[in-house]
């Protein structure tokens, strides 16, 4: 069904909860300047605990489902619909909130469930949004006063679901796109200073079964902020100390005998297995002008390698013949972990290589993804698993990325190790 962005107020309609005396002039800190002030359903309350330390912010209520009765009459069910995050999208975060809190670990997590846009609007408008953030920084200001009044000093934490959320609270994002997974520390709401973990709209959530889990997972970061559990990215040079970065030829030769010989516990080295990835300048393997920039390996945990071949900045050898070296490492049996495969292949055989030969293809990480957990799309990249099942080995391309917001620049931050491809 198309949505309508609100201009002005709707014509009048009939609802028992919002003609009722207190709610029809609605009376709010800004209701006066809304452009939705009149003929919108609204949602005045919040549901939760005064002295809450998890604060969760929906974009909007959605609007009272109605009954139609025989004879084409319809009336509108106001008791469940005018409550806090009782319509579908707003009990799946609540079973979340629910499951994630119910662990011991989260047992001193006390949430509170408000919107960022009180009335029920469908895509509301940014004069919509930024006028009735008067509540939410209201809400925000009398919660940090009523926890410090009791002795309660750790930060607020905010779960802001979707990015009228995130704009009611002053975070400049333009979409989900450029907000999914990111944590937003220290971020001055009327005063206060609070961390926001973003998840995906209301809307989105409840329409897309498959994403549960990676909402469970905004939760749970959400949850490990307000115990002070957060699991911090290791900075770059703690990852990279055994990496290995070819400069020679003799050293690529060196590296691909060490990988094949390698393996641990006695295992046959046959039968140790590597994972490997390609780095690319496009989207389409297929086509002409394709180049292989590089090849990424890892053979054990924390140990990896990169040989850098037709990329612009390589001029340490010779990239043809680095790159006979990376077809016998995979020449050599070794079962291949790889993520996005079929891409690879694609790759290699535009380079030549026989078709269906793309060495021992032991597993596909995006394949069992898939499998998994379907219906969840946008969420399967390299950046957003490794956010979710390894936090400590992510987090640089949000740190560019405020940088570059500190900046006013706007550039998009690729993914580690898997440019050209595209994942969804």
């Amino acid at each position: 069904m198309p949505t309508v962005t609100l201009t002005e107020p709707p014509e009048a309609f009939n609802c028992v909860l919002c003609a009722l005396p207190q709610w029809q002039e609605k009376a709010g800190l800004s209701c006066g300047t809304c452009p939705a002030f009149k003929g919108t359903h609204y949602h005045p309350h919040n549901d939760g605990v005064s002295g809450a330390n998890l604060i969760v912010v929906g974009d909007a209520p959605a609007p009272p489902p109605k009954l139609v009765l025989i004879g084409g009459t319809s009336i509108a069910r106001p008791k469940s619909s005018h409550e806090t995050f009782e319509d579908t999208a707003g009990r799946v975060v609540k079973t979340a909130v629910t499951r994630v809190l119910s662990r011991r670990e989260f047992g001193f997590v006390q949430p509170l469930y408000t919107y960022a846009v009180k009335c029920a609007v469908e895509n509301a408008n940014k004069k919509t949004v930024v006028t009735c953030s008067t509540y939410l920084r209201d809400l925000i200001h009398r919660t940090a006063n009523y926890r410090k009044e009791n002795g309660q000093f750790s930060k607020l934490i905010v779960l802001a679901c979707g990015v009228d959320a995130l704009v009611s609270l002053g975070v400049n994002i333009r979409s989900e796109e450029e907000a999914v997974n990111r944590i937003f520390e220290d971020v001055d709401v009327s005063g206060v200073p609070v961390s926001i973990v973003f998840t995906r709209s209301l809307k989105s959530l409840g329409s897309q079964d498959g994403k549960f889990n990676t909402l469970l997972a905004d939760v749970e970061r959400a949850a490990r902020l307000a115990t002070d559990t957060f699991i911090r990215p290791k900075p770059r040079e703690e990852i990279e100390q055994s990496f290995i970065y070819p400069k020679t030829l003799e050293e690529v030769r060196a590296l691909v005998d060490m990988v094949i010989g390698y393996s641990e516990d006695n295992v046959d080295p046959k039968n140790w297995k590597i994972s490997f990835d390609t780095e690319t300048n496009t989207l389409h393997p297929n086509w002409d002008g394709t180049k292989l920039l590089s090849v990424s390996f890892s053979w054990a945990p924390g140990k990896a390698a990169s040989i850098a071949l037709w990329h612009p900045q390589q001029n340490y050898y010779d990239p043809a013949a680095a790159y006979e070296e990376v077809k016998r490492l995979l020449a050599s049996r070794k079962p291949v972990i790889w993520f996005n495969g079929k891409y690879d292949y694609k790759v290699f055989w535009k380079l030549g290589w026989p078709l269906g030969d793309v060495g021992n293809v032991y597993w596909d990480a995006l394949l069992a993804e898939h499998v998994l957990e379907e219906d969840k799309k946008k969420y399967y990249s390299l950046k957003m698993l490794t956010k979710q099942f390894l936090p400590e080995l992510a987090g640089y391309e949000d740190k560019l990325q405020d940088m570059l917001e500190e900046n006013n620049e706007e550039v998009e931050v690729s993914e580690p190790s898997v440019v050209g491809k595209k994942q969804k």
